[in-house]
């Protein structure tokens, strides 16, 4: 989806006129030191929204932890179950705060370290994310592979099934 394209899909499923959608675009990119482009920030603040783009590209392939290790995919698409949530803990690293959780993780192949930041964090606290629900994680990075860490990013989307029903 274009960038005119997901500003007026922000008019649409929000309260926000046009011009307050660009503000907030335009806040976005300041955010992140005019490090991402305007398509990366109207994203970002379709997420804060709480609405999915809907994308032009093919539905994610995920790939299972045993994969994931094997192939060494840095960028996998994974679905898990929760299996112990830690308590989220504040950080600080080169002048910067923020939250951090981590989740203990597995699918029938294995385990994995799941790792979420910020607004992930939020997101889980929001959803009340519990023990042996399901999550569909799409664009998670790697920092280890052995023991497995799968980390949430700035564009990861998560998308919850409430313990396992619908998968």
């Amino acid at each position: 989806m274009d960038f005119d394209g997901i500003v007026a899909l922000a008019v649409q499923k929000s309260k926000l006129s046009e011009e307050e959608v660009r503000h907030n675009i335009d806040v976005k990119k300041m955010e992140f030191s005019g490090l991402i482009d305007d398509v990366s920030a109207a994203r970002l603040v379709l997420k804060d929204l709480g609405v999915s783009v809907p994308s032009d590209a093919p539905e994610p392939a995920f790939s299972t932890i045993a994969e994931i290790i094997d192939k060494k995919i840095a960028e996998p698409n994974a679905v898990v179950r929760v299996m112990q949530i830690n308590s989220p803990r504040a950080f600080e690293s080169g002048g910067r705060q923020g939250r951090v959780c981590n989740i203990e993780s597995a699918d029938n192949t294995g385990k994995a370290a799941l790792v979420f930041w910020e607004e992930d964090v939020r997101w889980m606290e929001r959803q009340s994310l519990e023990r042996n629900d399901v999550l569909e994680l799409i664009g998670l990075s790697v920092k280890n592979f052995n023991p497995l860490e799968l980390h949430s990013g700035i564009l990861t989307e998560v998308r919850l099934h409430r313990q396992g029903r619908g998968l």
